[in-house]
């Protein structure tokens, strides 16, 4: 199976470590890729340079977002993403500290696939990513 690409937009680097040791513990076969903000995320999906490069800055398969950010926060990213005709079915999870029922309910609202609240060990977003995963490897295997 190939790596599945990842962009994940996230501020804090502590949490971006911990999910790429979970994900490294998982065996997942995942490329995670980063940026630091919603803005940066935006930037990358809109090819705008330096992002017009794909081979460097590939179109992501999933995409995991923060709701907390400098700049542009998670919920407006959801929104563009969300009216989007390029990029609104490419899916979106929410992975963010917030336990608000009202987060959760506007990041679906806006189109998340998912929320996940951010655990120490990151066990619930390597589960769902492991299901992903697999339902990928199903819809490659019939085309």
């Amino acid at each position: 199976m190939n790596k599945a690409v990842i962009l994940y937009a996230e501020d804090d680097p502590s949490d971006i470590l911990f999910l790429r040791r979970a994900l490294r513990k998982a065996q997942l076969p995942i490329e995670l890729l980063t940026v630091s903000d919603g803005d940066f995320l935006i930037k990358w999906l809109s090819g705008v340079e330096p992002f017009n490069n794909r081979r460097n800055y590939p179109i992501p398969e999933l995409i995991i977002t923060d709701l907390k950010m400098p700049l542009t926060h998670g919920f407006e990213v959801l929104r563009w993403i969300y009216h989007s005709r390029e990029f609104y079915r490419i899916p979106t999870v929410v992975y963010s500290t917030s336990q608000f029922a009202s987060d959760k309910e506007n990041s679906v609202r806006l189109g998340a696939l998912a929320y996940f609240a951010k655990t120490a060990n990151c066990a619930n977003l390597v589960d769902f990513l492991r299901g992903w995963l697999a339902t990928r490897q199903i819809n490659a295997d019939a085309a």
